[in-house]
């Protein structure tokens, strides 16, 4: 049978698909043994030298650390349901939305800060702003916020966002060794 262009296609496809596969797996891998030979290659099965998480000796959720204070939130500068607040609100949650794309904890903290703010848009645009931020640092924050919330809507927004953030990464998930599957 000839080759036709969808055998090309498809061969080509596959070549780069295992290139990548190839690459991700072992070419962008930060050497992290310096006893290991430079012409070896990692593998990705290599038993660890030491644990990485040592065992802790007190019991969980004796001590736990406080978070630093964050910044008091901005405050409306115009009266209440003012076309002028209106134009601010605007202003303040575009201001949210681009501090999320910042990689910063002054950014995070920023965000942070106006969760506890008055106006519920902001809030609203503060937590928006925080998944987008994707930073497992927030989350002792959100805990703390999800105590204190009266309305039950926002405790689950916030305990939602928790989850959320303590998903693993796509990175964490192709770090992780594959599952045994069985036949």
């Amino acid at each position: 049978m000839p080759m036709t262009r969808v055998h090309l296609c498809w061969l080509a496809g596959s070549a780069a698909l295992g290139v990548a596969v190839f690459l991700l797996g072992y070419g962008f891998r930060p050497a992290t043994d310096t006893n290991r030979r430079a012409d070896v290659p990692p593998h990705r099965h290599d038993p660890p030298d030491k644990p990485q998480f040592a065992p802790s000796r007190r019991p969980p959720g004796a001590l736990k650390p406080r978070p630093p204070e964050l910044p008091a939130p901005v405050p409306p500068p115009y009266p209440a349901d003012s076309p002028e607040q209106q134009d601010w609100i605007a202003t303040r949650i575009a201001d949210l939305n681009a501090l999320a794309w910042y990689d910063d904890a002054e950014s995070l903290h920023r965000i942070l800060a106006e969760l506890s703010n008055p106006l519920p848009e902001i809030q609203a645009a503060a937590l928006t702003a925080t998944i987008a931020f994707g930073s497992r640092d927030a989350i002792p924050y959100l805990e703390q916020l999800a105590a204190q919330a009266r309305d039950p809507k926002q405790q689950q927004a916030l305990t939602e966002a928790i989850a959320y953030l303590r998903q693993p990464t796509l990175l964490e998930k192709l770090d992780q060794p594959p599952a045994d599957h069985p036949e």
